[in-house]
């Protein structure tokens, strides 16, 4: 959402971003690093970044990376007498080895809040 709010999905800001995705970073949200990320193809890269901005502002999901933290679950407009369900789905997939790129190991978990 951060990353949408500040970058408008212009041609120029596509491929800022995908240089810095690719190349890794620094300064630009504070102190923290952005590794490299030269395993993806460049066309990969700008089609990722090209998704975020078109999608990470959407106001009905919530995205967050990371393996600590917390996040609000919006409540809905409207409500049925029953209540309502959230859908949380986390997935990650690491970088495999040097030695054997193509096996890449991916996890993923979903969980479904149910409200009383």
């Amino acid at each position: 959402y951060d990353i949408a709010k500040r970058y408008p999905a212009t041609k120029r800001n596509v491929d800022s971003l995908t240089k810095h995705v690719r190349e890794g970073s620094s300064g630009i949200w504070g102190k923290e690093k952005m590794p490299t990320h030269t395993e993806l193809t460049l066309a990969e890269t700008k089609s990722a970044v090209q998704w975020l901005l078109k999608n990470a502002a959407a106001p009905n999901v919530n995205y967050y990376i990371g393996t600590v933290g917390a996040f609000r679950i919006k409540q809905r407009a409207t409500v049925n007498e029953k209540g309502g369900r959230c859908l949380l789905i986390a997935s990650y997939t690491d970088h495999g080895l040097k030695n054997a790129p193509g096996k890449r190991l991916t996890g993923q978990d979903v969980v479904i809040l149910v409200a009383p």
